[in-house]
């Protein structure tokens, strides 16, 4: 049986799960996105076998964190946000002699990272997970605590207009006036919240959040959700971007 409990600081849900064959979920990964899965593909060779010598492994690790960020999800003023901090606690008799806890760290975060993107997630920072050896968790389970920290994240797009350019660094961006959108536009034309740029199923989009004067790509005007993608040209009110990739995806892929 799952149990589920909240703390009393921001959020934090703890969820006690049995990892033996015979009480896994049918779903397997728990729908896992496909961006995700890619992740997991690339990297779980250098991991598999080397970290946990029986079921806990790099995939159903990140299955089940998935599943917890999704249960903990609440709406915020720019769309869905999610939890970013993982605490995993598992017997230490699971764990495998010498084995490096850091890579399988990297490895989730990078997979729960890809799922929070396709899923258009908003974050409060990177994705951090730790793994723990704890006695008190019985063999064959594992003890996940999930909340909400803040920290830095790296950008993924940069919007630039002819007088100033913004780095987008969250998944889903709020454009607008106000004091709390991520992209500030002192001009009158720009309502106080404006619109969304975000990334959801693999895809960047906008959507006008009921703005006076309009949000357009190229000329036409934005009604509900439209695609965007890198090159396009944004018009907030009246104040032009053009989307780029950041300076850090581009080393990236190099």
């Amino acid at each position: 049986m799952l149990s589920v409990s909240c703390c009393c600081v921001g959020w934090a849900g703890v969820l006690d799960l049995d990892l033996r064959i015979g009480r896994r979920c049918h779903t397997g990964r728990m729908q896992l996105a496909r961006s995700a899965e890619r992740v997991i593909e690339r990297l779980i060779d250098r991991v598999a076998g080397l970290i946990f010598p029986g079921q806990l492994q790099p995939a159903e690790l990140t299955a089940r964190i998935v599943r917890i960020a999704d249960l903990a999800t609440s709406a915020g003023i720019a769309g869905t946000e999610a939890p970013n901090h993982f605490l995993l606690r598992v017997n230490g008799s699971e764990l495998a002699e010498g084995s490096s806890l850091q890579e399988l760290e990297s490895v989730i975060e990078a997979a729960t990272e890809a799922h929070a993107a396709d899923q258009g997630w908003r974050l409060a920072g990177p994705i951090s997970v730790i793994v723990e050896a704890d006695t008190e968790v019985a063999r064959g389970k594992l003890t996940v605590t999930s909340s909400f920290v803040a920290g830095s994240r790296e950008p993924w797009g940069r919007l630039v207009g002819a007088q100033n350019s913004f780095e987008l660094c969250n998944n889903r961006v709020l454009i607008g006036r106000s004091g709390d959108s991520d992209v500030k536009i002192g001009d009158d034309s720009v309502s106080r919240h404006h619109a969304l740029i975000f990334r959801e199923n693999q895809q960047i989009w906008t959507r006008d959040s009921g703005s006076a004067n309009g949000t357009f790509v190229g000329d036409g005007v934005v009604i509900g959700q439209t695609a965007i993608g890198v090159g396009d040209v944004i018009r907030f009110g009246s104040v032009e971007f053009r989307l780029k990739r950041s300076q850090s995806t581009r080393e990236q892929t190099r």
